[in-house]
Formats: C-alpha cells, structure tokens, sequence
C-alpha cells in the first residue's frame, strides 16, 4: 500500500487531486494532511428530504474500478458535531461519509 501524502509539506496538492470547498487553513505535514475547517461545514442530507448541504472541505481524486482507502484520521473535537470524515462520493446526491464526530449532550 502507497502512502500518498508521505513526502508532502506546505500547500503543495499531489497531482489529479482537488478540493472541493478548500479550507481557509490547510498544509501537508509530517503528521499527513491537516486541516482548520471553516464552521458550520457539513455534507448533511435531511432524512426527510426537505434539505441538503454540502459545504465541507473534501480533498479528492477520481477513481475508477475498485479501490481500497485506509486511512488515519484525528481530529481535534471542541463543540457539538466536530468531525474527522472520509468520504466517497460519485456526484451531489450519491455520497457516503465515515465520521468521527462529537456530541457532547447535557
């Protein structure tokens, strides 16, 4: 398996990847790719259809056929609903996400 972000620091994108909603803070580090999401970012669609968002910050590359993703993903929870995700998405409507999220409730 192929590390991917292993040799890579500051902003520098490994080719044929993207962002799709680029962070305001983002670098490659020794750590991997680290991330300071905006608020009030999210990939949400409302179970009862009524609505949809899809402001989060997604760095992805195209992939065709079968795949493997392994990946190690902290992150750093202070309020309600931060997240550490991976996600798969073939267009706006056809997306699955894996987080790690925080809900603290009193």
């Amino acid at each position: 398996m192929t590390n991917l972000f292993a040799s890579l620091e500051g902003q520098i994108i490994p080719p044929k990847f993207s962002w799709m909603n680029q962070p305001p803070q983002w670098n490659f580090s020794k750590e991997g790719l680290v991330v300071q999401a905006a608020p009030q970012t999210d990939f949400f669609r409302d179970p009862a259809g009524i609505g949809a968002k899809g402001s989060a910050h997604f760095l992805y590359t195209l992939q065709e056929g079968d795949f493997t993703l392994a990946a190690h993903v902290k992150a750093e929870m202070i309020d309600d609903y931060d997240a550490g995700c991976l996600m798969v998405m073939i267009d706006d409507e056809h997306w699955a996400k894996l987080c790690y999220e925080y809900s603290y409730k009193k």
